[in-house]
């Protein structure tokens, strides 16, 4: 099946592919094609993969935090705070990724790296 860059990239799209999802793809395809799994490209491949699934590939400088990658629209400062907000409460609500739109707005986020309960409550 083939997908236009506007279905892949819009959030609220059922075929949306994140950068995390899209890297994941990607290296476990390439590293699926070698004849040699432990070549030292296998080895670094897999490395990478580790990387991307921790998150820490995309801030190795909030290593041991809980990082939420959020992105937010609308047609002025007042829906985007709107979009903000509603995003903060879904998160609160223990959502570790999600999206919802409307003709005012959108918001799209994403969590990675390692996280329990314990870890919310300080």
């Amino acid at each position: 099946m083939t997908y236009t860059i506007k279905q892949l990239q819009k959030k609220d799209s059922p075929e949306y592919v994140s950068d995390k999802l899209l890297l994941t793809t990607l290296i476990n395809e390439r590293v699926n094609k070698l004849s040699n799994p432990y070549s030292p490209l296998s080895s670094r491949l897999n490395d990478l993969l580790k990387k991307v699934e921790n998150g820490s590939v995309f801030h190795q400088e909030t290593e041991g935090m809980k990082t939420f990658f959020i992105e937010v629209s609308g047609k002025d400062e007042g829906d985007i705070v709107c979009a903000i907000e509603e995003c903060k409460r879904v998160i609160e609500n223990g959502n570790r990724s999600g999206f919802d739109s409307n003709e005012d707005g959108n918001f799209s986020f994403e969590s990675i790296g390692d996280y329990t309960e314990e870890e919310n409550e300080d």
